[in-house]
């Protein structure tokens, strides 16, 4: 016997007037109490749908039987999904007052975050918060089986990217010249890593360890390193010289080619200016933190004053995820691994720029690290703290790898798959 339950159905404008639409929603039980409920899209989006019993959003962890196409792209036309209320601990007299919320989102404005499973077949799937993430956003399954991407509202905000007078610490010419303050206009929003890609994701893109910390029992949460950023994007060559000529085509072979054919989704590193805008999540301030101290930077990062190993005698990396988040929730941005961007290494200038994209690049350019690592000297000395802050500008060879250096992988905030 079918018994049928209230449907809302919430529209998302997200800035232009044609937007998803959802339509000839039904609701329905059988026997078992399994609930069904079906839907007509009337454009490809990203749809999200809520289960309320008794007005109270049924949790992440209640919605194991959950099955089909929502939190995910979804073509045009009618589409199903179920879940099996009883098994999931909800009496069946209960249901008398279970409400359905359907949303549906413009695939130009996708949702806050983004799960890729690593393996086959990298599933792909939304969430409107981090509360809404299966598991929550700490979970270790999104340091070594999925990748967690968190979206960046950067589009036409304008902010001043390099070091402002009052957070640098250190009279030092060189470092004044890569870091002139100046104002910046990101044109699009993007997807960015929640962490910096891990051993253990590393190996299920690529089969491959080249950690130098791989033999740590931890090992596949901890970030991975020792590559190069020829690895990932593909060999420059006087015919092939990269970013920025090449815009964000990559290689054959490469990771980031391999990784892009199997998930459909355009990964690469960021650019200078997008790692910087993530980073600082709206601080002005040499960390995210607000305070400038030692104690302050090693709540938030990996450095040397922190990273000693089992023994206490050497620095090294350390799992992802055990600092404190900068404000849009993103871990490790300081400390722990350099992380790799995509632009060459050059000083800054004071002159506007719109979507900075660097010098063009030669063979061998350098290119630019940024971040500090675990070996960052830190003490509370000025000029050491400059070295692990969000302001400074390292660089690195194209073709090497070391220890302290590792990536993070951004995309466009559009919803391909």
């Amino acid at each position: 016997m079918k018994k049928l339950i209230m449907v809302v159905v919430a529209m998302l404008a997200l800035w232009v007037q044609a937007y998803p639409r959802i339509s000839e929603q039904q609701v329905s039980q059988d026997a078992s109490k399994r609930m069904t409920v079906s839907y007509v899209l009337n454009e490809p989006a990203v749809v999200v749908a809520d289960i309320l019993v008794d007005d109270e959003p049924v949790p992440p962890s209640q919605r194991q039987t959950f099955a089909g196409e929502t939190n995910q792209r979804v073509a045009a036309g009618r589409h199903t999904f179920s879940w099996k209320p009883r098994k999931e601990g909800y009496a069946g007299d209960s249901l008398g007052n279970v409400r359905v919320e359907i949303r549906a989102y413009a695939l130009d404005r996708p949702p806050d975050f983004m799960t890729v499973d690593v393996a086959e077949p990298c599933d792909v799937r939304y969430y409107e918060s981090a509360d809404r993430v299966p598991g929550g956003t700490t979970n270790d399954v999104y340091k070594t089986e999925k990748m967690l991407f968190r979206l960046i509202p950067a589009a036409n905000v304008s902010w001043i990217m390099g070091c402002t007078t009052y957070e640098s610490l250190v009279n030092n010419p060189v470092i004044a010249a890569r870091e002139v303050p100046h104002k910046v206009t990101l044109s699009s929003d993007y997807y960015i890593g929640v962490y910096p890609v891990t051993q253990g994701q590393y190996y299920k893109m690529t089969g491959e360890r080249p950690s130098t910390f791989k033999n740590r029992t931890d090992k596949d949460l901890r970030p991975v390193e020792t590559i190069a950023y020829q690895t990932l994007r593909g060999t420059s060559s006087a015919e092939w010289l990269g970013w920025p000529q090449e815009g964000h085509n990559v290689l054959a072979g490469s990771v980031f080619h391999n990784f892009r054919n199997r998930t459909g989704i355009e990964f690469d590193l960021p650019t200078d200016a997008q790692w910087e805008y993530a980073a600082r999540a709206g601080a002005r301030t040499l960390f995210y933190t607000g305070e400038t101290s030692l104690g302050s930077l090693k709540s938030i990062a990996w450095c040397a004053q922190n990273s000693f190993d089992e023994q206490g005698q050497q620095n090294e990396t350390h799992a992802v995820g055990a600092k404190i988040p900068n404000a849009f929730g993103l871990y490790d941005m300081l400390g722990n691994v350099l992380e790799m961007c995509l632009d060459v290494h050059g000083n800054m200038t004071s002159a506007e720029v719109i979507d900075p994209r660097g010098p063009n690049a030669a063979i061998g350019s350098a290119r630019i690290v940024r971040g500090g690592c675990y070996s960052s000297v830190a003490t509370d000395a000025a000029a050491s703290l400059h070295d692990c802050s969000l302001a400074l500008r390292n660089m690195c060879g194209q073709d090497s790898g070391a220890s302290y250096q590792g990536f993070r992988l951004v995309c466009p905030a559009t919803a391909v798959r």
